[in-house]
């Protein structure tokens, strides 16, 4: 994650969290742009399971579709092997490059969220992206409790959504 003085920029995209990867380190990490989510989702289903099921049960809040997370082994053409990423939606086994990119864009920001940032300041742009109104809804219930719970966590998000804003205090 692209880290400034404590504080880490993300631009989650869909199609880079969906990609197949390979980390290359003994503990995987997420890039800014999402780059590196099957990885350290496998890895977290193997060292910390009770993590990786927050991750997916507070994902699965916000897209009710969403049943299940798997991350089978892939190999890439120069015989290197990594994870690729599948998601059960409405009982169907999916490659995660099909599903929706508001379902990614929320899968990659709850795995951030759930821990995996030494940042206590994490600041993204269009937090709402590809969300219906009422996912969105829930979405910034879940972040508010987050920091809330989280000691000294802050998030900065810019929207356009009067959801959004509706469903935060002024303060």
């Amino acid at each position: 994650m692209r880290a400034f003085g404590g504080a880490a920029l993300l631009r989650l995209e869909a199609r880079r969290l969906a990609r197949p990867a390979v980390s290359p380190r003994e503990r995987p990490t997420l890039r800014h742009d999402g780059s590196g989510l099957p990885v350290v989702l496998a890895d977290l289903a193997a060292t910390d399971r009770d993590r990786f099921d927050r991750i997916v049960q507070a994902t699965a809040e916000i897209i009710p579709a969403l049943q299940g997370v798997r991350m089978p082994r892939y190999r890439f053409d120069d015989d290197e092997v990594g994870n690729d990423l599948e998601l059960q939606l409405n009982g169907r086994w999916i490659s995660a490059s099909l599903a929706s990119e508001g379902t990614m864009l929320v899968l990659g920001l709850m795995t951030i969220v759930h821990g995996l940032t030494n940042s206590r300041l994490l600041l993204m742009d269009d937090v709402d992206r590809a969300l219906h109104p009422k996912a969105q809804r829930k979405l910034i219930k879940q972040l508010v409790e987050l920091t809330k719970a989280a000691d000294g966590l802050q998030l900065v998000c810019t929207t356009h959504s009067p959801y959004l804003l509706d469903a935060v205090d002024a303060e």
